[in-house]
Parts: structure tokens; C-alpha cells; sequence
């Protein structure tokens, strides 16, 4: 379950998470930053306009130095170039482009029907090679279908990457002898499996109901520590965490539903995942990870999901060492043969 907690400084009250309202609208169709270079832009109007009532942000040069000025500012997704520049080949500025950016697709445009010109595009790795005028509906679909096989392959690869992950952390922790190695081998495989910017582990004191923070890791966009605010803000989101048994997610995913959030000022972070470790016979602690970046609306689930899934495997261990340790001490208690 997904849940959104608005904390207030004496009191926190978890609640469902808004309705993800549109989510599948906005699936349908990828975010993308585009770059066209034609020297025609009037000629390109009709597209640029198709573009922008898709949500795509799109960016024209008419030559390939006026491109390179924009090449120099935020990563483009897509380029869409017309053979013929004023200042050199289509395919000679797409050589260009591919080694400043190897992630980038493009679509070559022409209204030559010359095949070896065609051939030439493709076999320097463009995606399509498209003659004028172009159809708008047409080049709409066929960018759409670009982003949306490049998302699926870039989810992919995070797949991967977080089931080996997984693995590694799966088999370091059946080594585990004592709690200290099972949360320092959590945090250092953690990174690889879940994105964050700050992990916090904390403990369950045997003595009182106070939360000891007991592990923490951090990338170099946080410090390690946090002011006492902070602290003061996750350590309450993780007693509320523990007391529900519940996992908390508090992010600014939704600008319209910050109105109701009572966030420290100088909390800037965006997004905070909270999993409590939950044993056969007793709650070992919580796992949070922090994050100054918003998580896209279609990952949280999975972000939540794969925390979950990992507190269940920490307090599976937990209670495999737990359980040793009484073994060992009712070994030590017990007299010796023949007393």
C-alpha cells in the first residue's frame, strides 16, 4: 500500500495517497526534450506545434552552429535534422551529436529521394529516415513509439541492475551474524537496488520505545547527517511507521496537495520512503530513504514495493540471528552432563 503522511510537529496521521489522477493519460504519452535543425523552420510549423500540444519541449536551429549552442545546455532525447544544412551534411552533424550524446535518437528529413542517402542515414545509426513534406501525424507516432521503446528499455536495464543488486544483498545477508553486519550489508548494497540520496537505518531500543538510529549512507548530492529538524521530521515519521506497521511514503509528487503539508523550511528534500522491519515476534526498526529529486508517479509503487520486499528479508535475518543468539545462550546456561 502507498501511503502519503502530512506530519505535524507533535502528530503524524498517515493517509492514502492522493488518486493518481491521470496517470494513464500521462503513460500514454512520454516526456521528451527535441531538437530540430532545419533551415526551414517555417516549412516545420505545422510539426513543432504537433509537438508542443504533446507536452514535448522543443528546441529549432536552421544551422548546425546555432545547434551546437543549444547541444551545449540540457540533454536532448531526440534530434530531428534535415539532411541539407546551410553548414554541412545532415548526417555529418548527427556523427557530431551521437558522440556529445550516445543516448540521443534521431530522425533524419530530406526531401531528396536519393537511397544512398538514405542508407547512409541509417547506417550511421539513425532511427528513421523521413522524406518532406511530412505527414504530422505520422512523425508523432512514429516519436512516440521511440520514447516509448526507449523508456521500456531503459526500465529494463534497472531491472536488471536491481536484481543483481537484490542478489548480491540476498546472499551477503545469509552470512549475517549479528545485526550490525545485516544493517551495514544492507546499506552498502542498497544503492544498487533502490535510488536515493540519504538511507537511514534505525533500531528498536530492547529497553525503552525510543528509536536508535543504527546505520546511514549517503551520496554525495546530502550530507550524512541531518539538522535536528530533519531528524526530528523522519524519526516521528518513523515511530508512525512502526506504531501502524505500515510503510510511509511522503514525497512532493503533487504541488496542488502541498497546501497541506507542515514540512520543516529547510527540509528541501522531495520524496521519503519509510518500511518497518517486521520480525516473527517483534519490530526490529525502520528503513528510510530520502531523496532531493522527485521519483516519477510510475516508479513509486515500485520503489515502495522493492523496500517492502527488502525489510522482509532484513527481518527474516533479524530473526535468524535473534534465534541463534538465544540458542547460544541457552547453550552457555545449560549444566554441564552429570551436574
Amino acid at each position: 500500500m502507498l501511503y502519503s503522511a502530512p506530519i505535524q510537529h507533535n502528530q503524524i496521521s498517515a493517509v492514502m495517497t492522493p488518486d493518481r489522477i491521470g496517470l494513464d493519460a500521462l503513460r500514454a504519452i512520454p516526456s521528451a526534450n527535441i531538437l530540430v535543425i532545419d533551415p526551414d523552420i517555417r516549412g516545420m510549423r505545422e510539426c513543432i506545434q504537433a509537438f508542443g500540444e504533446r507536452g514535448w519541449h522543443v528546441e529549432v536551429a536552421e544551422c548546425f552552429v546555432d545547434a551546437l549552442r543549444l547541444l551545449e545546455g540540457p540533454l536532448y532525447d531526440l534530434v530531428l535534422i534535415e539532411i541539407s544544412l546551410p553548414d554541412m551534411l545532415g548526417t555529418e552533424a548527427w556523427t557530431f551529436i551521437r558522440k556529445m550524446n550516445p543516448r540521443v535518437s534521431a530522425i533524419m528529413t530530406t526531401s531528396s529521394r536519393s537511397l544512398h542517402q538514405a542508407i547512409n542515414a541509417l547506417g550511421q545509426g539513425a532511427s528513421a529516415y523521413l522524406l518532406k513534406p511530412l505527414d504530422t501525424q505520422l512523425l508523432c507516432n512514429l516519436i512516440q513509439q521511440m520514447l516509448e521503446l526507449r523508456s521500456a528499455k531503459s526500465e529494463i536495464k534497472q531491472l536488471r541492475t536491481r536484481l543483481v543488486g537484490l542478489h548480491n544483498l540476498f546472499s551477503a545477508l545469509t552470512c549475517a551474524t549479528s545485526p550490525d553486519q545485516i544493517y551495514d550489508k544492507t546499506l552498502a548494497h542498497l544503492r544498487a537496488i533502490v535510488h536515493y540520496d540519504l538511507a537511514l537505518m534505525y533500531g528498536t531500543s530492547p529497553r525503552s520505545t525510543d528509536l536508535v538510529r543504527v546505520g546511514s549512507h549517503s551520496t554525495l548530492l546530502l550530507p550524512t547527517t541531518l539538522n535536528e529538524s530533519q531528524s526530528e521530521f523522519v524519526e516521528a515519521a518513523a515511530r508512525e511507521c512502526i506504531e501502524t506497521l505500515q510503510p510511509i511514503v511522503l514525497t512532493r509528487s503533487y504541488p496542488d496537495k502541498l497546501d497541506k503539508w507542515e514540512l520543516p523550511e529547510d527540509f528541501d528534500l522531495k520524496s521519503c520512503a519509510l518500511v518497518p522491519l517486521i520480525g516473527q515476534r517483534s519490530v526490529y526498526g525502520v528503513l528510510a530513504t530520502l531523496s532531493s529529486h522527485l521519483i516519477e508517479p510510475s516508479q513509486e509503487p515500485i520503489q515502495l514495493e522493492i523496500l517492502v520486499a527488502l525489510a522482509q528479508v532484513m527481518a527474516m535475518a533479524l530473526d535468524k540471528v535473534s534465534i541463534s543468539e538465544k540458542l547460544a545462550s541457552l547453550e552457555q546456561a545449560r549444566p554441564p552432563n552429570g551436574e
